[in-house]
């Protein structure tokens, strides 16, 4: 299979951020070779105080001739975020959950956001799940600490 490729690379006024876009496409008709997203960790296990917490997500296999960009569908108003945003083989994207929002979500339950990558006319999905716990431990006035 012969892939034409153009990779361009846009920096913003000498900023360090730079997003790559990468143009593919298979001459005389041939399908390009699909990838798959993986998720470390799967899930977590956060204390209650904890807002702000990643996941590396990357794609297999690492010699793909095209680009993903990476979304995310999470629960209430979850705020998740990548960077960067679009992965090109062999470089993991960081995913970035911020459960803070302006909905106070229940302690001691699991949620599940899921990540979406589209590239090459494919689509494929991984989960990552992650439950904040609230401490068992009591707190009596005058400020006596017992487990």
């Amino acid at each position: 299979m012969k892939i034409e490729r153009l990779a361009v690379c846009i920096v913003l006024a000498g900023c360090a951020l730079a997003v790559w876009f990468s143009i593919t496409r298979g001459v005389s008709g041939e399908q390009l070779p699909t990838f798959t997203l993986s998720a470390e960790p799967a899930s977590k296990v956060i204390p209650w105080w904890d807002f702000d917490f990643n996941y590396t997500i990357s794609i297999s296999p690492t010699n793909l001739p095209y680009s993903v960009t990476l979304s995310a569908t999470a629960p209430y108003d979850v705020m998740a975020s990548f960077s960067p945003r679009y992965l090109i083989p062999a470089i993991s994207s960081t995913l970035t959950v911020d459960p803070c929002g302006s909905i106070v979500l229940p302690f001691d339950t699991w949620y599940t956001v899921t990540v979406i990558g589209v590239g090459g006319g494919y689509t494929q999905t991984v989960d990552v799940s992650y439950i904040q716990t609230i401490p068992r431990h009591h707190l009596y006035l005058p400020l006596i600490f017992k487990p």
